[in-house]
Parts: C-alpha cells; structure tokens; sequence
C-alpha cells in the first residue's frame, strides 16, 4: 500500500515519533499536529486518511506540521468546525482501540487496493448495541473529506441511540463514490453476524458531498444491485434531486447555505414531501457544513432524523402513489 495517504514523509513521521508519548493514552488535544494523527501507533495506515488533506498526490508535507486547532481553515466548505470535539472523537476512536475493538477495514481485497485510488477508501467500525441496525455514515467535502468534522461526531453521537454505526472514507466522482458505497454495504452485508449488527433496515447519512452520494445511491440502482436503505439521513446534501421511489428521505439544511440550498433543491424538496415519505427542516441564519450544530439552532437535529429512521422500519411512510387517492 504505497498511495501517499497511507505514508508520512520522513520529517513529519519523525515529529509524530517524539510526540506518540504523549498520545500514548489517546490525550490528542487542539494543539496536536496532523501528524501525530496520521502517525499515531493504533490508528495504523489509516491515520492519515481521517485527515482532511487534498484528494490526490499534492499534499504538503508541511501541512502535516498543522495542528488540530488549524483545521477550520483546512476545510473551507464548512462551518462550526471545533478542534475541541474533533479532539474528542480522535480520542473515542483510541478508547475503542484500547477496548480491543476493531475499528477500521478495508473494503477492497488487498490485491486491489492499488488500482484506481483504492487505498484512499477506508471503512471505520462504532459499535453500538449488538443486534440493533447500522448507520453508514458518509462525510463531504469535495477536495478533502470532513470525516473528523462531520462523519465521526455523528457516528459517536448516533451510537449513544444503540444505533451501530459505519464511516465509510470513499473517493471522489459519482461513479467511485457509488462503487465505494456499493462495495462497503457488501462488506458489511456479508459480515453482519461478525458485526453483531441487524442487516436489515439500515439507513444510509450523509453530508453535503456525501449527502449527494447517498441520494444518488438510490437513482443508480443497475450500477450496485445493492438493498436500498430503510431511510436517507442527508444534511445540506450537494446536487440533491428527487426521484420517485427513492427512500424515505430526512434532510436539514440552513436558509442562508447558498451552496445547498438552491432552487432546484427547494423543487426537489417539494417533490419529496408531496410524495409523503420526506421532510424538512430549515434553519434560520445557518450556512453550509455545520455539521452537528452544536451552538447553533440546529443543534440535536439528529435525534428527529432517528425518529424519521425509526418511524421508517416501523413501515409508517408510505409513498402516497400507493396509497391511491389522498
């Protein structure tokens, strides 16, 4: 596995070396570097791709050099980043580690991983109650993947719920993104009883980008021959359309996103609710990529999408098309 996300040039490994000690108990704070991160010991080859370094071969080897409290300006598409809460989640995922939980895999035989940027994908594991539904979490960004921002402190929170909860880290380009999700459900599917997770009713969310990704899951359907999901969480999703039969579907966006929040996306909204299996919730004086919310009026909108998602596998949306006459 030689892509450049999975090895840190030999002057940030060696800043990563001098300062393992001091995240040997998983004490990662804002004035961590990114590479302490990408170099930490049971983060394995994958420290480096939670980072949200450019897609590609271009990174600076001194971006490594960044600390967590640098990352607001590393993801200029979102808002309310908190180098405090991603700290955190850098530090939920060593605690899992140190429980002897598995966290992460690779949804690619080994063999493939060197083609078409395989290597830049990665699966991550939150394990909430044994036997409850999964969540597949999927975070935005575009140049860069904001799973520390978005992915991870929703995953962490969902699992709270019981929900048992899957990051994917996938590449860009609909056609990639759609045969990394395919191939990530499979993975999952596959290994449920390994998992101690419920293979039915599963809920694809997503954010901005990965919002996109997961509504056009559901349009391409002759591309992954993959069981749609029992409900679409998306959160300021990307390039949003609505197509009839597409599942039941939550989305939240702010009234001031001018990236989500477009006119095709109002259309596509209304759509949705007047076929009877969507909602929405708008936020007042809220951009794009806010993630969770925490500190804004949006905070704790998840737990209605939970609702949403349960109400969902309870078979209480059903499309008006098939209910006949209203």
């Amino acid at each position: 596995m030689t892509h450049w996300y999975r090895w840190v040039a030999a002057g940030a490994f060696l800043l990563g070396l001098a300062c393992t000690a001091a995240r040997a108990a998983g004490s990662f704070t804002p004035d961590s570097t990114l590479a302490e991160v990408a170099n930490f010991p049971q983060f394995g080859e994958y420290g480096s791709l939670l980072l949200p370094l450019p897609v590609g071969g271009d990174a600076k080897e001194a971006q490594l050099y960044l600390k967590l409290k640098d990352l607001p300006r590393l993801m200029p598409l979102h808002s309310h980043v908190d180098p405090g809460q991603i700290a955190a989640e850098l530090n939920y995922l060593v605690t899992l580690r140190e429980r002897g939980e598995l966290v992460f895999f690779d949804i690619y035989p080994e063999q493939e991983l060197g083609q078409d940027g395989k290597d830049a994908t990665a699966l991550m594991f939150l394990p909430g109650q044994r036997g409850a539904p999964f969540a597949l979490v999927l975070a935005g960004g575009y140049s860069y993947i904001a799973t520390l921002h978005e992915a991870l402190p929703l995953g962490r929170r969902l699992t709270e719920s019981g929900t048992n909860v899957f990051v994917l880290i996938y590449r860009q380009g609909l056609k990639a993104g759609i045969e990394d999700l395919s191939a990530a459900l499979k993975f999952i599917q596959d290994r449920a009883e390994d998992f101690a997770v419920s293979p039915d009713g599963y809920a694809l969310w997503g954010c901005s980008s990965g919002g996109g990704l997961a509504s056009a899951f559901g349009h391409y359907r002759e591309q992954h021959h993959q069981v749609l999901p029992a409900a679409l969480i998306l959160a300021y999703p990307m390039g949003y359309h609505f197509n009839r039969g597409d599942p039941p579907t939550y989305i939240i966006a702010g009234y001031d996103d001018t990236d989500a929040y477009t006119d095709l996306f109002k259309a596509a909204v209304r759509q949705l609710q007047q076929e009877g299996v969507g909602r929405f919730s708008g936020y007042a004086k809220l951009g794009h990529g806010f993630g969770l919310g925490d500190n804004s009026n949006a905070a704790g909108w998840y737990r209605k999408a939970l609702e949403f998602w349960r109400d969902s596998r309870q078979g209480l949306l059903v499309p008006r098309s098939a209910r006949g006459k209203p």
